[in-house]
């Protein structure tokens, strides 16, 4: 058996009876036993088309799955729960997504454990922290709550590379973004965003560097929702993503 850490999101209904129902459903599996589930947090909707503020949760079960037959199960009990696939980052009754299984990589066409986004991204961080802090991520070599608590100062410093033009009208663009400094000192900085570069080490290998690779003509917007998935500008500059 092996521990899996699951990340649950929706915005649509009555979300917090809709990961009940989805932790029940789970449980109910002879291969899969949860373990413990987070409170709800409340956080921002991510995306032009997104909606409504989401819901975020986060379970941890027991399983002798291995990862892609539990990303089926995972999307069999989505679609139970209504989900549909129309729109990208669009409204969703429900999301669950494997976070880790174990200590396993698996780069595939299909899944990329560990999720390749969820050593940044706040509703992701904060759920996962509650149950489950001392959590190694497998490449970054830190806690989750490591990864999590240097993402938590304001100003959260952050530095962009790559070309001078791009970074200087993205820094224009985003200018005013709460709580946030844009700067170039790579000690001070609580995330790196690389753009539309292949960068090598130190940089790349750097565990707070996220590689963007992003069209020129929508790197304003990939940054904006990288730096709100970071950098919540609506919540406070602590830990608590107003869990309920």
């Amino acid at each position: 058996m092996c521990l899996g850490y699951i990340s649950l999101g929706g915005n649509l209904g009555d979300v917090p009876a809709t990961f009940d129902f989805a932790m029940r459903q789970l449980d109910a599996m002879s291969q899969i036993e949860v373990r413990g589930i987070s409170s709800n947090f409340r956080t921002p909707a991510m995306g032009e088309n997104a909606g409504a503020d989401f819901w975020n949760a986060a379970a941890v079960v027991s399983t002798s799955l291995g990862p892609e037959e539990l990303l089926d199960v995972l999307q069999s009990v989505e679609d139970a729960c209504g989900r549909t696939r129309e729109l990208h980052w669009g409204p969703r009754t429900l999301d669950l997504d494997l976070i880790q299984l174990g200590q396993e990589i698996v780069d595939t066409p299909r899944l990329k454990l560990p999720h390749p986004h969820c050593w940044y991204r706040r509703f992701v961080l904060d759920p996962l922290v509650e149950i489950a802090p001392d959590l190694k991520h497998p490449t970054k070599c830190l806690s989750y709550a490591e990864l999590r608590d240097r993402l938590l100062p304001r100003p959260l410093h952050v530095v962009l590379l790559g070309e001078n033009t791009l970074v200087e009208a993205i820094h224009k663009q985003l200018a005013d973004y709460p709580g946030l400094i844009f700067d170039q000192s790579l000690s001070d900085a609580g995330l790196i965003i690389g753009l539309d570069t292949e960068f090598e080490a130190p940089i790349s290998s750097d565990s707070r560097f996220l590689q963007l690779p992003v069209d020129k003509s929508d790197a304003v917007q990939s940054v904006n929702d990288a730096l709100l998935a970071a950098a919540p500008h609506n919540l406070p500059a602590s830990n608590d993503l107003r869990p309920t």
